[in-house]
């Protein structure tokens, strides 16, 4: 008899845990590329007033709920000097993928900026990007562009 009390109660545990993660999900926003091939800032300036190097990137992320525009998470990347493409690692001053559990049917705003880094001088917008996905729908890779810079993000609920 206390083996199927035992047997019973963990079917409760699983079927209350599997309950939670599908009400619970969650949600994963991969930086995947960045490409600025004419190092050109927002304004259509170069990173590099002389034009001697390429731009020295950086992100600053934003996660939100969109429906009260509450930040959930903020991540600031380290920079990467002198390239005018980048393949994200899984660590860029944070871990990527960047994972966040929200609600099922929650609407996730991903905000990313791209700076360049300027040892002389304030740092400088080279575009800002935005991404909605709904948690528990279909996994989805979008590439934004702003000015001749693009960024690419995969996103999906994974859990």
């Amino acid at each position: 008899m206390s083996r199927l009390l035992v047997a019973v109660f963990l079917a409760s545990v699983v079927a209350v845990c599997s309950a939670q993660n599908s009400t619970t999900p969650t949600v994963m926003f991969k930086l995947e590329r960045y490409s600025n091939p004419n190092n050109q800032l927002q304004d259509g300036s170069n990173c590099d007033p002389f034009g001697w190097s390429k731009c020295d990137p950086y992100v600053v992320v934003h996660v939100r709920n969109s429906a009260n525009v509450t930040d959930l998470q903020t991540f600031t990347s380290t920079p990467t000097n002198d390239v005018s493409s980048l393949d994200f690692q899984m660590f860029i001053g944070f871990v990527n993928p960047l994972l966040i559990k929200v609600p099922k049917g929650t609407v996730v705003d991903l905000s990313v900026t791209i700076y360049d880094d300027d040892d002389i001088g304030q740092d400088e917008i080279i575009g800002t990007y935005w991404f909605l996905y709904v948690a528990g729908t279909e996994a989805k890779r979008e590439t934004k562009t702003a000015g001749s810079a693009s960024l690419t993000v995969m996103m999906a609920t994974v859990g």
